[in-house]
């Protein structure tokens, strides 16, 4: 129970030093310098998706709908997890603006996907001429893990979210077994390991009822639909 409240007092003391996150500018062009291949048309994103890219979305919605895309931060308050300080700060403190979004809804993830898509294909510098950004389907983030499961990480061994680029899988991804859970295109349905669960194989398809978790996120794909 100490070394529980020690840590739960260093990281309030750690996130106190600095100022809540204010959103970046969208840059377009590091987004698809991470667009790794992994089947024929089909892309990934290197990474998970980050407190601060999803921050900058947010920053740009208006509308009654923008309460359906806000993050849940009371579900660190639950009984399991009963952690106040990122229940206050993990989502929007730049300490951790590189650790992946959690506590999102379905929806607003796929809200997200279809505002990245319309960004970057009214990019004027892009690279493909027109893309389809959106949450995989099963098989896909299987082919995904395929890329990188021959050499599988098995580094996390504790139960902390760590940043988005801490775990480095084969083929130039990152994270793809640890960390978050990541969701499909199936409403309560996710892929991989986590924090909380660790990485076990016979776990990798989780369902679930709840709105959203703090151990599931997302990795975005992409479909380029004309070169």
């Amino acid at each position: 129970m100490k070394t529980k409240q020690l840590a739960l007092l260093t990281i309030t003391v750690f996130l106190t030093c600095y100022s809540f996150c204010q959103p970046s500018i969208l840059s377009l062009k590091e987004i698809e310098k991470n667009f790794i291949k992994v089947n024929d048309n089909l892309y990934a994103y290197k990474y998970e998706t980050s407190n601060e890219l999803y921050n900058l979305f947010l920053s740009k919605q208006t509308g009654s709908d923008i309460n359906l895309l806000k993050v849940d931060s009371a579900n660190w308050r639950l009984p399991k997890y009963s952690n106040e300080p990122y229940a206050q700060y993990y989502h929007l403190h730049p300490a951790l603006a590189n650790y992946p979004v959690v506590n999102i809804s379905y929806e607003a993830a796929v809200e997200f996907c279809k505002w990245l898509t319309e960004c970057y294909n009214n990019y004027s510098d892009r690279k493909y001429k027109k893309v389809e950004i959106r949450l995989p389907s099963s098989e896909e983030w299987n082919m995904l893990l395929s890329k990188i499961e021959s050499k599988a990480s098995k580094k996390q061994t504790d139960n902390n979210v760590r940043p988005v680029d801490k775990y480095k899988n084969t083929g130039k991804f990152f994270n793809v077994l640890e960390n978050v859970k990541e969701m499909t295109n199936t409403k309560g349905h996710a892929k991989g390991g986590d924090f909380e669960n660790g990485i076990n194989p016979s776990d990798f398809d989780y369902k679930y009822k709840e709105a959203s978790l703090p151990f599931v996120g997302f990795r975005f794909f992409i479909d380029i639909v004309e070169k």
